[in-house]
């Protein structure tokens, strides 16, 4: 077989599945668009406040399956002052993080219920979600 030959039926064969899923009206995939709004820092590089911070978890983790899977947001406010500083008066000064353990400083932002006799279902993030048509399917 000529090098020309395997050229031609290798490309055949990477791009006709493709091409079948395109005309069967599959949809493609990539990533999932993010939930929410992505809440803007305070000059400081904090978030303003809770709510912010995990609002920008809840974008953030929304925009990746692998996220979306696995993480559960919690936050914290690292204003814990400090030894001979000065006291500052902004005092809150958020940050977010998936799945902390260990830590009384951090708390969790979303509640969810999963209830199978009740058919409640909620994702990770307090939104409600069909168990049949997942938004991303492990």
């Amino acid at each position: 077989m000529t090098m020309l030959s395997r050229f031609c039926l290798l490309l055949l064969v990477t791009t006709l599945p493709a091409v079948a899923q395109e005309e069967e009206g599959d949809k493609k995939l990539g990533p999932p668009p993010p939930l929410g709004k992505k809440p803007d820092k305070d000059k400081d590089g904090f978030y303003k406040s809770k709510a912010d911070a995990c609002s920008a978890c809840k974008f953030i983790a929304t925009s990746s399956c692998a996220m979306y899977n696995t993480c559960m947001c919690y936050v914290v406010n690292a204003n814990w002052g400090g030894v001979g500083l000065e006291k500052t008066s902004d005092t809150n000064n958020w940050r977010w993080a998936c799945n902390v353990d260990n830590d009384d400083n951090y708390q969790l932002c979303f509640n969810s219920i999963w209830s199978e006799s009740k058919k409640i279902y909620q994702d990770k993030f307090g939104n409600e979600v069909d168990p049949n048509n997942p938004r991303c399917p492990v």
